[in-house]
Order: C-alpha cells, then structure tokens, then sequence
C-alpha cells in the first residue's frame, strides 16, 4: 500500500475503512488501530522513537516503562530533556524562515494556551518537523512550550535526525493541512481562540 502515488491520508483512510467494515471491538479493534497508526507513521516517515511513543500513548503513562524497555528507549530523565529543549531554543533564536512559508504565526497569536494544546493533540507527529523547517521562532516555541518536556524533546531529536532539507513545497502543504485543522476544529466550537 506504501507506494509512492498513495499519501498518508489514502493510507489512512483504506485502513480505517478496513477496520469499521471488519466490525472488531476490545482487543481486536486496538491490534487493528495500532497496526494503522505505526503504518501511517511510518509512511510519514517518523522516527522509530516516535512512532513508539505514538503508539504507547494508547496505553496510558503506567505502560512507558515497559515499551522504553522493550525498545530501549530513554526519554524519562527529565534532565535531558529540558537540556534539549534548551539548546533547541537557543539555536532557533532568531532563525530565518524561507520565504513564504510562515503561514501559522498570526492565527498562533490569536490562540490560548489550551487552544495550542489541543491543536497539539490533533497534529500529526511528523508535521511537527515540517512546521519547525518553516516558521518563525514564535510558532516553534509557542509549539514547545505547550507540548511535554518528553514530547518536545522526541520532536527536536526527529527534527535534528533528518537526512534532508524539507522542501518549500512540502511545508507550506503541512502548514496549510495545520491551518485547515485549527479552522475545523473552530468551527466545531472546540477552539476559540482569545
């Protein structure tokens, strides 16, 4: 399904019509859901670190233990992460957008907090790296800082992992695919700004 002409969207949309027509509940329904959200990530492209925390987060806070150990990962000291977040903070001081590509910044300034967060919750991970490849220092940080310390980490090091530069194309369809979120989820009523 993974080919070059089908997007996560299609991908998304195929399985999510497998799992309704297949009428799974309890566990059934949860090994089908997980199966599509590690596939999707995967065709997005996420780091593996990712994907695991994307997919444990269907487990609760009580389960990390167990996946980091299983897959050897270590995002728990809290030290670590805010150093980070820190250093992240530092480095985009002042950082240059191209040209065309900050399309989030004023419908950001017009957002709460808890807005932010639950933008946040419906973003998908691997459209953090492409809003951070082309916004400004206020959208990254605004981002961040309404994210865990854990959360926030795991972005930078996906941001700071990727082999290629994204392209302007590709950030601007992230940034509009992030705007038609927050307007959707306005006009639901769930954000409404301040």
């Amino acid at each position: 399904m993974a080919i070059d002409s089908w997007s996560a969207e299609d991908s998304r949309e195929v399985l999510q019509n497998y799992i309704i027509a297949g009428g799974y509940k309890g566990k059934e329904l949860l090994e089908r859901i997980l199966i599509m959200e590690g596939t999707i990530s995967i065709i997005n492209g996420n780091n593996a670190k990712v994907v695991c925390e994307k997919l444990a987060a269907y487990f609760g806070e009580s389960f990390s233990p167990e996946y980091e150990k299983y897959f050897k990962l270590n995002f728990d000291n809290p030290d670590d992460n805010n150093e980070i977040v820190k250093s992240f903070n530092e480095k985009i001081k002042n950082i240059e957008y191209p040209q065309g590509t900050n399309l989030l910044e004023e419908h950001f300034k017009s957002l709460s907090d808890h807005d932010i967060q639950l933008l946040i919750k419906y973003m998908e991970p691997s459209d953090f790296v492409g809003t951070i490849c082309g916004s400004s220092e206020f959208v990254i940080y605004t981002l961040l800082k309404n994210m865990s310390q854990r959360y926030a980490a795991m972005i930078i090091t996906e941001y700071n992992a990727r082999t290629i530069q994204y392209p302007i194309d590709r950030i601007i369809k992230i940034q509009n695919k992030i705007l038609s979120l927050l307007f959707d989820l306005k006009a639901k009523g769930e954000i409404s700004g301040k």
